[in-house]
């Protein structure tokens, strides 16, 4: 059964955001209230997503393991969980992969010995769930400088030997038969990059790709809400748990960021999707 939308703490999100951001709150109302009336976000989706910011904030296994076995509930292949989490351990560090992984190691043993299904692989996914990056040169948006980032110009420089082995694998890896496409993957960074309130304009990079790829500004409203709530849910649930802000406060940067990304693809006229089935 899916759980009771919206819950509790939603609905208290929203009488704080009103309370405390009049004006921010009167720009989102109609959206916000859409996505507490009736959230259209994909329960396998979003089980993937909250569960990737769980591993990251090191959530107690219990809760990790319960959103995974939502996501094999709903459809989920063990690979596709696997390729989320270690997403967000190249993004957020080995911890995060260690406390995913070792969770879907868990909830795989069970499932097989109780006889339910786990699919290792889902159906391929076709070409047009792995579309093209963005071109970044000449830069177009505030996200796309420094190009390359700083942090890869100097191991380029000052230790070639592993640039050329990090570049190696990156080439590896981007031949293996994905199971996540790319709009997750983008979704994943965007509900990540929230809820540790990455800075501007590095949290647009993700936005701009997730909508390059076929998500909508509603769709990502409603991944910050449940992002959002995860978060609150972690630092509740586990001593190790990485502290951050108020679900209220993580709400406010993501959807400031989206804000930000669709004035700026409005001022060049770059098709933004708003909502969804909307076509592209």
């Amino acid at each position: 059964m899916p759980s009771p939308w919206p819950t509790p703490r939603q609905e208290t999100y929203r009488d704080i955001l009103s309370m405390y951001y009049p004006d921010f709150y009167a720009c989102w109302r109609e959206r916000l209230d859409r996505a507490l009336a009736r959230k259209l976000l994909k329960p396998r989706e979003e089980a993937i997503i909250v569960g990737s910011v769980h591993a990251v904030l090191h959530s107690s296994p219990a809760i990790i393991e319960g959103v995974i076995g939502k996501a094999f509930d709903a459809g989920a292949s063990v690979v596709e969980v696997l390729e989320a989490m270690v997403r967000v351990g190249v993004q957020e560090g080995q911890h995060a992969l260690s406390s995913g992984g070792e969770a879907l190691w868990n909830v795989v043993q069970e499932r097989e010995a109780a006889g339910r299904p786990v699919p290792a692989r889902g159906a391929p996914l076709p070409a047009s769930d792995f579309p093209p990056h963005s071109p970044w040169t000449p830069a177009q948006f505030p996200y796309q400088t420094p190009h390359p980032r700083y942090w890869r110009q100097i191991i380029t420089k000052y230790d070639p030997e592993r640039a050329k082995i990090m570049e190696g694998a990156t080439a590896a890896h981007a031949k293996l038969p994905a199971q996540l496409s790319r709009r997750m993957i983008e979704l994943i960074d965007v509900a990540v990059d929230a809820v540790i309130r990455w800075k501007a304009p590095r949290l647009d990079h993700h936005i701009h790709e997730a909508l390059n790829c076929g998500s909508n500004v509603q769709e990502i409203v409603e991944v910050v809400l449940v992002s959002a709530e995860a978060a609150q849910l972690a630092h509740e649930s586990h001593i190790s748990a990485r502290r951050t802000e108020s679900g209220v406060e993580i709400i406010h940067h993501g959807l400031q960021a989206l804000w930000r990304v669709t004035a700026e693809r409005q001022a060049v006229g770059r098709a933004t999707l708003t909502e969804y089935r909307e076509a592209s």
